[in-house]
């Protein structure tokens, strides 16, 4: 991981890795920034708006935008600060491991949802315990034997889509998915828009 600083300090004409150094921290300002107001608004909107008793004004849903901006950037500062002090040989490494952890539930999910008409909410809840089940003893328990660390997500999303596919057999779907499933009956109802 320190290659790249290394070449930055020696490997560079001065001014020149200053300049580097400036852009790296200002791409990685805009990224954060763009995360923690997704998170803030998709947090306010799903869960503020929609359980909060009352009307409720703007100015109220705004101020808790704001606050949960505040309450995110202080939980990635405290994580950085404890991956900062932990015993991390790569952080490459650890990043892939988390990514592979956090985000295959919600692929799995999002493909069961566009790509399964008959499973239901319960099987798919179900398929992402599973899902994160198998991720997280690959990742943090001792195993005589593990996969490589870029395979854990595959493993999880498996589990996740099997899971949720057995499932479904016990708990099917019974509302209408018309319209909202992609299937190829669908897409060759739609008409071509270039057909004359």
């Amino acid at each position: 991981d320190s290659i790249f600083p290394l070449f930055i300090a020696t490997g560079l004409p001065p001014g020149v890795g200053g300049l580097l150094l400036a852009s790296i921290l200002a791409a990685t300002l805009t990224t954060l920034a763009a995360n923690l107001n997704a998170t803030a608004t998709a947090l306010t909107t799903d869960f503020y708006v929609r359980f909060r008793r009352g009307a409720g004004s703007d100015a109220k849903t705004v101020a808790c935008g704001k606050g949960l901006t505040v309450a995110c950037g202080g939980i990635a500062l405290g994580l950085a600060l404890l991956f900062a002090h932990a015993d991390i040989q790569s952080m490459q490494e650890t990043f892939y491991k988390f990514l592979g952890v956090l985000t295959s539930g919600v692929t799995g999910l999002f493909l069961l949802g566009m790509f399964a008409p008959r499973v239901s909410g319960t099987a798919a809840i179900l398929g992402l315990i599973v899902n994160y089940a198998v991720c997280f003893t690959l990742a943090f328990c001792p195993l005589p034997w593990k996969p490589h660390l870029m395979l854990y997500g595959v493993a999880g999303l498996s589990a996740c889509l099997i899971t949720a596919l057995l499932a479904s057999a016990v708990w099917p779907n019974r509302k209408s998915t018309a319209g909202w499933v992609w299937s190829r009956r669908a897409a060759g109802k739609q008409e071509d828009p270039h057909a004359g």
